[in-house]
């Protein structure tokens, strides 16, 4: 069934939709009545379905990839500087530099906790404050994933024992702008530079706050003098 489109007043507009809706209905083409699971597994679930945009217009067939949220930590150190992997990836077939991440897997009770117990295997370092930089769509035409950005401050570096032998990686330090430069994965070129807009934030902001306080204390001088 096409669309097409209909021209008259609001009354006629309204009655148009509830029979198109209802004529849907009859002919069993809703969102997910057609839905057909082409491939399911723990990590992926790929499948074919048909809908209506909301312009009326007939979709027979669309395909679609659910995979599980998944969380990026940006771990900033003391000198400014963040802890990037240097780890082999599958599809460059070659070690790359990315931030650390994982899956928000079905026993964590929260991205925050996936993102904490991430970082913990990971990189192994503790860490004192965390910062959710954002939660996005990663491929929001076809992808149900969410990414979940997380800024946090390392403290001191206690190697965890519990590190998987597929995630062996060199940890490295780095400055922002370095670590920008050096990574080829989108994802935490993204993280970065949503971590290197809230630093600046922070520093216009306590710069600001520094002034004000300095010219309260100069007042409060001047009002002394006098």
């Amino acid at each position: 069934m096409g669309a097409f489109v209909v021209q008259g007043d609001a009354n006629s507009l309204m009655k148009y939709h509830i029979s198109l809706i209802l004529l849907r209905m009859v002919l069993g083409e809703r969102k997910g009545e057609n839905k057909k699971i082409l491939l399911s597994n723990k990590w992926i679930t790929v499948w074919k379905e048909s809908f209506y945009l909301p312009n009326g217009t007939f979709i027979p067939e669309y395909y679609f990839v659910q995979k599980p949220d998944f969380v990026i930590i940006v771990p900033l150190l003391k000198t400014k500087e963040v802890l990037m992997l240097h780890q082999w990836r599958p599809i460059p077939q070659s070690p790359i530099y990315n931030l650390p991440m994982g899956f928000v897997e079905p026993t964590d009770s929260s991205p925050l906790a996936a993102a904490q117990r991430e970082f913990e295997e990971e990189i192994g370092y503790t860490a004192e404050t965390w910062i959710e930089l954002g939660s996005y769509w990663r491929a929001p035409s076809f992808l149900t994933t969410k990414a979940h950005i997380y800024l946090t401050y390392c403290t001191k570096g206690v190697r965890s024992q519990a590190r998987d032998i597929q995630e062996a990686a060199n940890v490295k330090k780095m400055d922002i702008p370095t670590a920008k430069n050096r990574t080829s994965d989108l994802t935490s070129l993204t993280a970065l530079l949503l971590a290197e807009q809230w630093l600046q934030k922070k520093a216009r902001t306590t710069t600001v706050r520094a002034q004000k306080i300095s010219w309260q204390r100069r007042n409060v001088r001047g009002q002394n003098r006098s």
